[in-house]
């Protein structure tokens, strides 16, 4: 192969190695600190919640079903493939935990009727029915309205709750967090590996109902949490892409006798 590299003198080449491999040994202190840092801060999210609705460990427990309103979606089916009608609606791999996801839009044909029945609503608590990961299982989204006549799979419950009851950030945040998640787990069932909650399970999990202004007052420092935490994750996942680009970055520059 005719592939030409600067040729330094020993010593050189012999000083550039060594300052490679120390880089190396480097990054990959830096990459373990990263590592430890996700899981800290994994840590910190999951404690928070715990703690946050510790202090309401006394308050009336009541089912889903008596503090909102529980509906499946639509089923898929030859009849819902897009012509006068379509309308956006949502999937599983839409229904994120705490988010829900806007990339790969997907449409039903829905009647104006069906929609009245089915529009999502901002305020509407989204969980999945089903999921293969454990981890995954009963994860909720809040909707905020941001997709205009939108409608729901029948893989992902919509939870509607009543708001003179209970505040739909705080129902989210429960369900999320380790408190709720553990009832989730505990009344789904698993059937050739793929867990599932049903409609009828969903309506009787037990959530804290204190009063609305504890609910708020929850809710909000949760929020709060999880916004400093979002940034902290963006900051790690920066922080990795640019450890990745540098080792590439400095053994370009050494082949080219730039170090």
């Amino acid at each position: 192969l005719d592939f030409e590299i600067p040729l330094p003198p020993l010593p050189e080449q012999r000083r550039i190695v060594a300052w490679i491999e120390d880089l190396c040994a480097k990054i990959e202190e830096a990459r373990g600190l990263r590592s430890r840092s996700i899981i800290q801060t994994d840590t910190l999210e999951s404690s928070a919640t715990v703690e946050a609705f510790a202090g309401i460990s006394r308050a009336l427990r009541l089912p889903i079903r008596e503090v909102a309103e529980v509906r499946g979606g639509i089923q898929k089916g030859p009849q819902r493939v897009p012509g006068n009608s379509p309308v956006r609606y949502l999937t599983v791999v839409h229904v994120q935990r705490n988010h829900i996801s806007l990339s790969d839009p997907r449409f039903f044909e829905v009647s104006s009727e069906e929609l009245k029945q089915w529009r999502l609503e901002a305020g509407d608590v989204l969980i999945i029915e089903g999921n293969g990961s454990p981890a995954q299982i009963g994860r909720a989204a809040l909707f905020r309205g941001e997709i205009p006549d939108c409608v729901h799979q029948n893989h992902v419950i919509r939870i509607r709750p009543n708001r003179e009851v209970i505040d739909p950030e705080f129902l989210n945040s429960y369900l999320n967090g380790p408190p709720g998640q553990e009832e989730v787990h505990s009344r789904s069932r698993t059937t050739s590996g793929l867990r599932n909650l049903s409609l009828g399970r969903i309506k009787e999990i037990t959530v804290p109902v204190p009063p609305l202004d504890e609910q708020h007052r929850i809710a909000t420092h949760l929020a709060t949490m999880q916004e400093k935490l979002d940034m902290l994750k963006r900051l790690q996942a920066e922080t990795a892409a640019e450890l990745d680009a540098l080792l590439p970055s400095i053994l370009d520059k050494s082949l080219k006798g730039e170090l």
